[in-house]
Formats: C-alpha cells, sequence, structure tokens
C-alpha cells in the first residue's frame, strides 16, 4: 500500500473560489453565446444564473467527491495498515471528517437541484439574482461546516504520507 499518493487538501475557501471562479466563466460563456439569439432579458439571465449554479455546484461535488475518493478506504485497509492508522491517528475523528465531506457533496448536489427548480419558476428577474446569492450562501456555510474536518483530513494525510510502503500481499 502506497500513501505517498494523497493529495493536499485545501481550506473551504480555495474550494469555493476555485467553484465560484469556474461559475463566473461558464455564465460568461453562455452570456456570449445567448448574444447572438433574440430572447427576453429575463430568459437571457434565468440561463446564464443556471448554467453558473450548475458549473458552481459541479465543480465543488468534483473536488469533494475527489478528496472522499483518493482517501483510503479505511475499512478495506489491510490489518497491519488499518492497526498503524489506529494507533497514529484518531481513527473515528478521520471516519467522520470523511462522512462529513461525504455529506457536503450530498448536500452541494441536493442544492443544485432545488435551485434548478427554482429558477425554472422564477419569472422576475430581481427574483432570479437573490435566487443566484441564496445558492452561493448556502453553499458557503455548508462548506465552511467542513472546514474543520478537512483541515484535520490535510493533517491526517501528512501523517499517512510517513507510512512505509510494503507490500502486505506478500508472505512473510
Amino acid at each position: 500500500m502506497n500513501f505517498q499518493e494523497l493529495m493536499k487538501i485545501e481550506n473551504y475557501q480555495f474550494y469555493i473560489d476555485q467553484a465560484f471562479r469556474n461559475g463566473a466563466n461558464r455564465a460568461e460563456q453562455v452570456r456570449k453565446d445567448i448574444k447572438i439569439k433574440n430572447f427576453d432579458r429575463t430568459y437571457k439571465s434565468r440561463r446564464i444564473e443556471m448554467d453558473r449554479i450548475k458549473a458552481t455546484a459541479k465543480t465543488l461535488i468534483s473536488h469533494l467527491h475527489t478528496i472522499v475518493r483518493k482517501f483510503p478506504n479505511l475499512d478495506t485497509l489491510p490489518t497491519f495498515y488499518n492497526e498503524l492508522v489506529k494507533s497514529t491517528v484518531d481513527y473515528d475523528r478521520l471516519k467522520k471528517s470523511l462522512g462529513a465531506v461525504q455529506w457536503a457533496e450530498q448536500q452541494c448536489k441536493r442544492l443544485m437541484d432545488e435551485y434548478l427548480i427554482q429558477f425554472k419558476r422564477t419569472k422576475d428577474l430581481e427574483n432570479i439574482n437573490s435566487v443566484r446569492k441564496s445558492f452561493f450562501g448556502r453553499v458557503n456555510s455548508i462548506l465552511k461546516q467542513i472546514n474543520k474536518d478537512l483541515s484535520y483530513l490535510d493533517e491526517a494525510r501528512k501523517i499517512m504520507k510517513r507510512f512505509p510502503a510494503l507490500k502486505t500481499s506478500m508472505q512473510t
């Protein structure tokens, strides 16, 4: 098993900034695409903001999913590494932190679906911006909630990177 490949886990602000930047880039791209066609202003705004929210949420979901997937599955680790993890890292907190990241990923998916439905129902131009701001605020608060978990996962990663690489499948 090789723990040297564990990726660095940033704080929540890094992931939020990257997601908002991707959302803004996507909105700008859609804005350029829509300029050519003749649509009413409300339709354009709704379409731009829906794509912004999709890009933002998908970026966050992707990052959070990658964190959980790249971390070794603690239940299927060989006995040696399982005991090593338990003796060097707070095993329960590590599992809870991974669970919190997974929870945040699911919440981002749920919020994306919920707010896309709200956008489809919105007829007023002013409500479109308030729905977007509400989405951004809720996503930000979810990631802020798991900030301690992200920092703990990074601490655990630093400890686990120092583990020796042993071939546990070989008979000794």
